[in-house]
């Protein structure tokens, strides 16, 4: 299990602030700097059987002080493990 996020910016040189939490613990925080394509992180997170995680992204432009906030709740998958 993990998080993926992208942000297309079309602007290269931008600086975001980039946290992921599951569940509301944070398991990555960290700057990117984006290209032409914009940001794309991917990070994973522990396997946590048989409950609903709420998986939030959050990234702040420190240029502009834009602030993007995702999430998603996946579900546990009955007789999967998780």
């Amino acid at each position: 299990m993990g998080e993926e996020f992208e942000i297309h910016t079309n602007v290269a040189g931008q600086t975001w602030s980039i946290t992921f939490a599951d569940n509301g613990k944070v398991f990555f925080t960290g700057d990117d700097v984006s290209t032409t394509t914009g940001i794309r992180e991917q990070h994973p997170t522990a396997n946590q059987p048989g409950v609903t995680q709420h998986m939030t992204a959050d990234a702040l432009d420190h240029t502009t002080g834009e602030t993007i906030h995702g999430f998603l709740d996946v579900l546990p998958v009955p007789g999967c493990g998780g």
